[in-house]
């Protein structure tokens, strides 16, 4: 700002102003007699007009000038309303997916009031795995224990590999070392469900699924209940073995959009670690 009044440009500003500002006050003043007073008032009109123009210019960038304190302190306030406002948003998405999260459980044990969980975030990814593997906040001080299963309003996730004090490792459904019982809905036929790494497959069923079929876990081996909801059947075809099938399944929840889920820590009929 300093460098704009020592310019050159400045001092033609002033140096004009100074002359125009004559030449209106001379042509006010005076009352054109002579031709050559006609003359200067004649040329004045215009100058009188340019004047107006520029002092209306220089009058804007002058209150532009001494305003611009005022506007940064608006600005600094917008910022400020801003963060604010993202601050509040935050908020309002974790109070929803607690809310979600609550109307689920409370589904749930209305439907099975033997159920017992414990609510978990999840807190970080294996980044080797993928969405096949993760961690969550709870662990044995929560009664959180390996081989407990991991699931969300929707049907299963996967089961705790691991527990420590206060988190625990998570299998999910799609990873190759996850085995449970289960069978078609339509059609009671039982089989297995294991990981393949992408999704899930059900194996050796006596009978070949239809298309959409709804895949349930058995609740066999006793660390599992009965009817939770795996997935539906995409694809499938005649194992090697030629007397059973094998379908591909599309698992009902999204691994890679969970961000809680609920630890199901007791259950009537659970199998008693030795």
């Amino acid at each position: 700002m300093k460098q704009f009044f020592r310019s050159g440009g400045f001092k033609v500003i002033v140096i004009m102003l100074v002359i125009l500002g004559g030449v209106c006050v001379y042509s006010a003043a005076a009352t054109p007699v002579t031709p050559a007073e006609q003359a200067i008032a004649a040329l004045a009109v215009p100058l009188q007009r340019q004047s107006t123009a520029l002092t209306q210019t220089v009058t804007g960038f002058w209150n532009r000038l001494f305003h611009y304190g005022e506007l940064e302190e608006n600005f600094r306030e917008v910022e400020q309303e801003r963060d604010e406002l993202k601050r509040k948003l935050v908020e309002y998405e974790e109070l929803k997916r607690s809310n979600l999260q609550l109307k689920g459980i409370l589904g749930i044990k209305e439907e099975h009031p033997d159920y017992t969980f414990e609510e978990a975030s999840i807190i970080s990814r294996d980044p080797e795995w993928g969405d096949n593997r993760f961690t969550i906040n709870k662990g044995t001080r929560q009664d959180v224990q390996e081989r407990d299963m991991i699931l969300v309003a929707g049907g299963l996730v996967g089961r705790v590999e691991k527990a420590g004090a206060n988190y625990a490792v998570v299998t999910a459904l799609t990873d190759p070392n996850f085995q449970v019982g289960a069978y078609d809905n339509s059609t009671n036929y039982l089989g297995v469900v294991s990981g393949n790494g992408d999704s899930c497959e059900i194996r050796y069923l006596t009978q070949e699924p239809e298309e959409g079929a709804l895949i349930v876990t058995s609740g066999a081996g006793g660390n599992c209940p009965r009817g939770l909801l795996i997935g539906s059947v995409k694809k499938s075809e005649k194992q090697k073995s030629g007397t059973t099938y094998a379908a591909s399944l599309e698992p009902v929840i999204d691994l890679s959009r969970l961000t809680d889920v609920m630890v199901l820590t007791g259950f009537d009929g659970q199998k008693e670690e030795p």
